[in-house]
Order: structure tokens, then C-alpha cells, then sequence
């Protein structure tokens, strides 16, 4: 079950949405949990959605479920 808006914390800083406004964020189409744009902007993932994965980037592929 899913936790309320008010109650969501940043996964970086651990803050909570009264403080600081916290987002669902996606990176290359997959889910990377709920952020604060601070922490996000460092945590290091991608704000492309799926068109921007490239298979170099890592080595492998994924396919894209529709």
C-alpha cells in the first residue's frame, strides 16, 4: 500500500514533501522512486525516458514492455 502524498520522503535526503516537495521520478522509462529536485539532479540517474537508453551505454538491452 501505498504511502499519501504528505507522507513521501525524498529517497536521497530522506526529507519529507512538507519540506522540501518530493516527485515520482523515471529514468529511461523505469521507475527510480520518489525525489526532491536537489537530490535527484545528484543521484546520478537519467531524466530520458525509454528512447534514450542505448545498449553501449551498458552493455546489454532491455526490451520495452507495451
Amino acid at each position: 500500500m501505498s504511502l499519501p502524498y504528505s507522507q513521501w520522503q525524498c529517497n536521497g535526503c530522506g526529507r519529507d514533501t512538507a519540506e522540501v516537495g518530493i516527485k515520482e521520478h523515471y529514468s529511461l522509462g523505469i521507475y527510480a522512486g520518489k525525489w526532491c529536485d536537489p537530490c535527484w539532479k545528484e543521484s546520478g540517474y537519467r531524466d530520458e525516458d525509454a528512447k534514450g537508453f542505448d545498449p553501449l551505454d551498458a552493455g546489454e538491452s532491455y526490451e520495452e514492455i507495451t
